[in-house]
C-alpha cells in the first residue's frame, strides 16, 4: 500500500509538522498559496520546508474557484504556481483546490498550467485515483467523533455530530471495529489497517493550524508511531504518488 500525506495553507506551524514528519521518516505535500510568500520570513519558511518535503500550489490568494470567472480562476492557478517556483527554485507539479471546490473546467485549467495532478478533499477513498486531477483522500486530521470549537470546548447541538455523520456509514461499510466511533486515533488506526489489507492508498490530510487549534499533535504522533514499523507501505509525496501510478 502507498502512504501519502498532505497539508493545506501557508502557516508557521508547517515547520513543526515537517519536524514531526522527518522524525518518523515520512513525506508530505504542503500546498501553499502564492500570496503567503510576500514576506521574507514566509519565503524562508517555505524554502526550509522544500528541503525535505514537497511543495504544491494552492492558487495565489485562496479564492473559491467555482465562484469566480474563468479568467480570474486561470490567473489564480497559474500565478500561485509561478510564485512558489521562483522562491523554491523547483518545479511545482501538484495542485490543491481551495475548499475542495472544483469542476471539469478547473481540472482542465490545472492540467494546462503544467500540474501533473490535483487534490480534492473527498474522503474515505482507499484506491488509486481514477483521475489524477481529482485525487481524493482517505481521512482528515480533525476532531472526532464530536466537532470542537477549540482543544477543550465542544460546538453546540446543531453541529456537534457533524464529524460522526460524515464517517459512520464508512465505518459500517468497511466493517471497522466499533471502537472506531470513540476517537480520532481509533478510527484512523482501524481505517489504516483496513486499507493495508484491502486498498492501494492511504492519504491523510489536514491543516497544521487546525491540529494546533484542536490539540491534536499528540494523537497524530501516536498514529505516526503506530505505522512507522510497517514494512508493507511505500511512503510518498502526492507528486510521487501520481507519478508512481502513471508509470
Amino acid at each position: 500500500m502507498l502512504f501519502t500525506l498532505s497539508w493545506d495553507d501557508g502557516h508557521p506551524l508547517n515547520l513543526k509538522m515537517a519536524e514531526l514528519l522527518n522524525k518518523y521518516g515520512l513525506k508530505a505535500t504542503f500546498y501553499i498559496e502564492g500570496k503567503y510568500l510576500e514576506s521574507e520570513k514566509n519565503k524562508n519558511e517555505v524554502c526550509s520546508l522544500a528541503r525535505t518535503q514537497e511543495i504544491g500550489a494552492h492558487t495565489f490568494s485562496h479564492p473559491k474557484l467555482t465562484e469566480v470567472d474563468d479568467d480570474l480562476a486561470a490567473d489564480e492557478i497559474i500565478l500561485g504556481k509561478e510564485k512558489i517556483e521562483v522562491v523554491i527554485n523547483k518545479p511545482v507539479i501538484m495542485f490543491s483546490y481551495p475548499y475542495g471546490l472544483y469542476s471539469e473546467k478547473l481540472k482542465e485549467m490545472s492540467q494546462k498550467a503544467g500540474f501533473v495532478g490535483a487534490r480534492t478533499v473527498k474522503m474515505f477513498q482507499i484506491n488509486k485515483p481514477h483521475d489524477f486531477f481529482e485525487c481524493d483522500t482517505t481521512w482528515h486530521v480533525y476532531p472526532f467523533p464530536f466537532r470542537k470549537k477549540d482543544a477543550t470546548h465542544l460546538h453546540g447541538p446543531r453541529v456537534i455530530l457533524q464529524p460522526l455523520r460524515r464517517a459512520y456509514k464508512y465505518i459500517f461499510r468497511y466493517h471497522l471495529p466499533l471502537n472506531s466511533f470513540f476517537s480520532w486515533f481509533n478510527l484512523t488506526k482501524n481505517l489504516f489497517d483496513y486499507s493495508l489489507k484491502n486498498g492501494e492508498v492511504f492519504h491523510l490530510w489536514g491543516h497544521s493550524w487546525e491540529i494546533e487549534k484542536y490539540g491534536m499533535w499528540q494523537g497524530l504522533e501516536k498514529f505516526f508511531k503506530y505505522i512507522k514499523n510497517y514494512k508493507d507501505i511505500k511512503v510518498m509525496t502526492n507528486g510521487e504518488m501520481v507519478k508512481y501510478f502513471k508509470n
